[in-house]
């Protein structure tokens, strides 16, 4: 038993004490930070369907309650308007307000009337 145990303790402390690499490369970056973009989310907290228009291109109508998917936008402040597509007498409601798009993250606002 004794001629066992000595070789495997030996055998454990020597694995135990390897020497870590230290020429590990750096994990990659995340494509959002390599191409510097992030992403606006726009939710439609208002009683009526919204138009909305991201730096003057039109986005798409958003129904009551929705949420758009995340538009994939360069890092900067964007220019969000949105107009109430129905539901209005005389004029619609509009929004006009900006976003910032930050690195690698998604910011939320919801438009209320």
């Amino acid at each position: 038993m004794k001629k066992l145990f000595f070789p495997l303790l030996l055998l454990l402390l020597s694995s135990a004490c390897q020497k870590e690499s230290t020429d590990q490369q750096e994990p990659p970056k995340a494509d959002c930070e390599e191409s510097n973009y992030g992403w606006i989310k726009i939710k439609n907290g208002s009683t009526d369907p919204v138009k909305v228009w991201l730096d003057g291109s039109y986005y798409g109508q958003l129904s009551v309650g929705e949420t758009g998917s995340a538009s994939r936008q360069n890092v900067g402040l964007i220019h969000v308007q949105a107009e109430q597509a129905s539901g209005y007498i005389f004029t619609p409601d509009v929004w006009d307000f900006y976003m910032d798009a930050e690195q690698c993250r998604t910011n939320i606002r919801t438009l209320t009337q």
